[in-house]
């Protein structure tokens, strides 16, 4: 999971691009600025999930040390979008709605959806950040990186799901084996089958009557 990894990165670059002034000439108080970056969520993807609660975890540990962006609180309100691809009207209202708001310094979002390039469009006065997704750790530092997020935020219980290809099997194995080592509790571990075209086919014409 890294993008956990790459949500620390943003952040951080983020808040010193928005706030780039002299240290002596700033106010030692976090509560003097508020940073509201915009996470657009297009969907509901796992990975931005994995995404979103990365930034909460890194925005947190920077709000916390009075050392970094000393005069700045980081909050990262996520944002529910539809497509720009079935849904342009709507997206181009929600979008101007957002810009015209005047709240947020930046957004957060895929910048090879339809939705970011929108954003660009629509509000390009305010940059728009890309989210790595393509980039990818060896399992076991993904799986720990992903541990560390769950006992950040006290989430002690999880349930795997994983298919039956590539490498998801030997991934069900490890986690099985380190998420309890770390004291969180796996609850249930099911795999599910690999994609059927004709299944698939047959469950759509069965609801359809």
């Amino acid at each position: 999971m890294s993008n956990f990894l790459n949500a620390m990165l943003v952040a951080v670059a983020v808040g010193a691009l928005v706030f780039a002034v002299g240290a002596q000439t700033r106010p030692s108080s976090k509560a003097a600025n508020s940073v509201k970056i915009g996470f657009i969520d297009v969907g509901s993807a796992i990975s931005a999930d994995q995404f979103y609660f990365g930034m909460l975890m890194a925005g947190n540990e920077i709000n916390a040390n009075a050392t970094i962006l000393q005069d700045v609180t980081l909050t990262f309100p996520r944002i529910r979008m539809q497509s720009a691809t079935t849904r342009p009207a709507a997206v181009y209202d929600s979008v101007a709605s957002l810009c015209d708001s005047g709240q947020y310094r930046a957004f957060l979002c895929r910048t090879n959806s339809a939705t970011a390039q929108a954003i660009a469009l629509i509000c390009p006065t305010i940059p728009t950040y890309p989210l790595f997704y393509r980039s990818q750790m060896p399992i076991t530092p993904n799986i720990l990186t992903m541990i560390a997020m769950f006992r950040y935020f006290g989430w002690m219980k999880t349930g795997i799901v994983f298919s039956a290809s590539g490498v998801y099997p030997e991934a069900n194995t490890v986690s099985k084996q380190l998420f309890p080592a770390y004291g969180i509790q796996v609850l249930t571990s099911i795999k599910i089958p690999d994609y059927d075209a004709t299944i698939s086919t047959l469950h759509s014409l069965s609801e359809t009557g």
